[in-house]
């Protein structure tokens, strides 16, 4: 293949999987604009070396896309918790041994973050007019506990 067949090929290629990794997943055609104005920059260089420097650049560049792109879709076939959030895959890991977490009671969970709320309440002071530090939340928080 000739040189400019090949760095033809490396750009049509380079767009297609820049494309498949970031036009089309989240429509940001940022990187394909760079790809793009890249090669526009550098089409009218004559000297060999300089050519030949990017042009494997550009395979570099493209094997590294692919192989970003392939690992990726490793991870999430065979790393099935990939992507959950970190009780779920407490819960998907103890399930995978053959342990149940323990359920706990929703009003326990309610009551413990209450719990932490009014010590971190009972942690906050305001001044007063009077320049005495008092904090009615925490004096209305001991009256309703008698």
């Amino acid at each position: 293949m000739s040189s400019k067949q090949l760095i033809l090929s490396t750009y049509r290629q380079l767009l297609k999987e820049v494309d498949k990794q970031f036009t089309n997943q989240n429509n940001n055609k940022l990187w394909r604009e760079e790809v793009i104005n890249t090669y526009q920059k550098n089409r009218d260089l004559s000297n060999k070396k300089e050519i030949e420097n990017l042009s494997k650049y550009a395979l570099d560049l493209l094997c590294f896309l692919r192989s970003n792109r392939k690992y990726n879709e490793l991870l999430e076939l065979y790393n099935p918790i990939h992507g959950y959030s970190e009780e779920k895959r407490i819960e998907l890991t103890a399930n995978r041994v053959g342990l149940k977490l323990p359920v706990v009671p929703l009003a326990k969970v309610l009551d413990e973050e209450k719990h932490e709320q009014t010590i971190d309440e009972k942690n906050l002071y305001t001044e007063t007019d009077e320049g005495g530090i008092f904090y009615d939340k925490a004096v209305n928080h001991l009256r309703t506990e008698k």
